[in-house]
């Protein structure tokens, strides 16, 4: 919704309950775009949603362990599924921290916690 200013009509943005969170592009195999969309459809919430619970999962998993190292993938799994999903900014913040220090991307990093937190 916008709302104009009493003066030259100008426009005003109103904030959004959004704000707290930003989006992020990553790449998912079909199989795990798939369970991603049936556990949303169980739970009766968004896909945004339950990727924001695992990578709360993943997240706490990574800090109470230590980062778990792997060897770089030379490339990257053929047949990714590109999707736009909303993270906090918090979660943003720690993954990209993450990435950095194991030089991988942040989609490998999702998939990666995607995998994990689906299949245990």
């Amino acid at each position: 919704m916008q709302a104009t200013l009493p003066f030259k009509n100008q426009k005003v943005k109103r904030v959004s309950s959004r704000r707290n969170y930003v989006n992020v592009y990553f790449g998912l195999t079909p199989e795990l775009a798939q369970k991603l969309k049936n556990i949303a459809e169980k739970q009766v919430k968004t896909e945004s949603q339950v990727l924001r619970q695992i990578l709360d999962k993943y997240l706490k998993k990574i800090k109470k362990r230590g980062l778990l190292y792997k060897p770089y993938m030379k490339t990257p799994p053929k047949g990714l599924i590109t999707l736009p999903r909303t993270i906090s900014k918090e979660q943003d913040r720690e993954l990209r921290e993450i990435a950095k220090k194991m030089g991988r991307g942040i989609s490998e990093l999702v998939r990666g916690a995607v995998e994990t937190i689906i299949e245990a």
